[in-house]
């Protein structure tokens, strides 16, 4: 699954939160098995909310700011919480 792909999907499943979650989980087991770290998904996430404000200027909001970065933060403790539990770390 690619990045774009991944970050649609997560955006067609914001209206439900147990699909979002469940998504999240896959794509971090998936991540499990290779070289990637939380702060990986730390990092891509930043620069996904970067991308956006550069893109979309004032469109994007200071609201719509902190919805992206909230609903990213989900992402990253989802992933830290499978990573702990897959690699036992």
């Amino acid at each position: 699954m690619s990045v774009a792909y991944a970050i649609t999907s997560l955006v067609d499943t914001l209206d439900d939160a147990d699909c979002l979650v469940e998504l999240v989980r896959k794509i971090a087991i998936s991540h499990s098995r290779r070289p990637v770290t939380v702060t990986n998904f730390e990092h891509t996430m930043a620069v996904i909310v970067d991308t956006l404000k550069d893109r979309l200027g004032s469109k994007m909001t200071p609201a719509a700011t902190a919805a992206w970065e909230k609903t990213l933060k989900l992402v990253v403790n989802v992933v830290a919480d499978v990573f702990k539990e897959v690699r036992r770390d």
